[in-house]
């Protein structure tokens, strides 16, 4: 019997505190879980080793989470990876 696949989640965002928070909680459930700071740091990642699932901040400096995700969809070489996008903004 063939064991299953860990789930690999990459972390987004430029506040070291909420990558902190958010990869405790995420390896405490099983997960592994991979960081960057900002969107090139994410893209340079995916694009060498693509996640099961992207959890990324809308406000990050050099590149947001918009023109992140954007050139991720935009990349057919890359496989289908779900993002989701956070933000501290209430509007």
């Amino acid at each position: 019997m063939e064991l299953e696949k860990t789930a690999r989640i990459l972390v987004v965002d430029d506040h070291p505190d909420n990558i902190g928070l958010l990869k405790a909680r995420l390896e405490a459930r099983g997960y592994e879980v991979e960081t960057a700071e900002d969107g090139e740091e994410a893209l340079k990642k995916i694009f060498e080793r693509p996640p099961s699932l992207v959890l990324l901040d809308v406000m990050m400096p050099k590149m947001d989470g918009f023109e992140t995700v954007r050139r991720i969809k935009a990349n057919k070489d890359l496989p289908f990876i779900p993002v989701i996008m956070q933000t501290a903004l209430d509007s």
